[in-house]
């Protein structure tokens, strides 16, 4: 029997996230490659928390740098290690922290398996600022509201001309990548509501706050994220 390649969402950090048929995927899955950088792996502490066994686990390294063409050449690597375990007949799944569809490496591998005409069934999880919205009792969208969600590229002049235009609740991901743009717009406008996040549903490491001296004194991690409620 041959099986689609199965892009399974983790979710955002706890393992208790994951959906029932990402679960059920996984356990039935004989090979799983997850994302790696350096030595350290969020996607492979949700997988050993779920008791996956070790045996099937299989690392792909995603590089951590601004040059392209070193990602896209380590998301070409692990596209053809995917096609030879597929050609094999084996039952494969690639995971992707958060949600596969939202700023995620596996899309891109996605793209180039589909490109050699190999099956891929994606299965969707909890995105991290949902995950964050719970945490912190933000409602990210009511009635006729927007919700714009934008990378960590966003500038502070970009924030003050969305929040001015009094439209959409604003989630800033990756948070880390514009730390100081952030920190500037704090000072800038201290009396704005704005919710901080690091590491999500990651026991011993998770952190949360809206007071902006507590969060201009923050290193922002990788995992870091910004909530700024529409302004009325």
């Amino acid at each position: 029997m041959t099986y689609p390649v199965n892009m399974v969402s983790l979710g955002p950090g706890e393992a208790g996230l994951i959906t029932w048929k990402g679960l059920q995927l996984l356990q039935a899955a004989d090979k799983i490659f997850y994302p790696a950088t350096g030595s350290q792996s969020r996607a492979f502490d949700i997988l050993t928390d779920l008791q996956i066994p070790l045996s099937r686990l299989q690392a792909f390294r995603v590089p951590m740098s601004k040059a392209r063409s070193e990602t896209h050449a380590a998301y070409r690597r692990v596209a053809e290690e995917v096609k030879e375990a597929y050609n094999e007949g084996l039952h494969i799944a690639l995971v992707a922290e958060g949600d596969a569809n939202l700023y995620s490496s596996s899309h891109y591998i996605s793209e180039l398996l589909a490109s050699e005409r190999i099956p891929v069934e994606t299965v969707p999880g909890i995105p991290a600022f949902i995950a964050c919205g719970a945490l912190a009792h933000v409602h990210l969208a009511k009635q006729e509201e927007e919700l714009h969600i934008v990378p960590g590229t966003i500038t502070g002049a970009e924030i003050e001309r969305r929040l001015s235009e009094k439209r959409a609740n604003l989630v800033i991901m990756k948070a880390s990548q514009c730390e100081a743009s952030i920190k500037e717009f704090i000072a800038k406008h201290p009396d704005i509501l704005l919710h901080y996040f690091e590491n999500t549903g990651i026991a011993g490491k998770e952190f949360y706050s809206h007071h902006p001296e507590e969060i201009r004194a923050r290193s922002f991690p990788y995992f870091s994220l910004i909530i700024i409620p529409k302004q009325i």
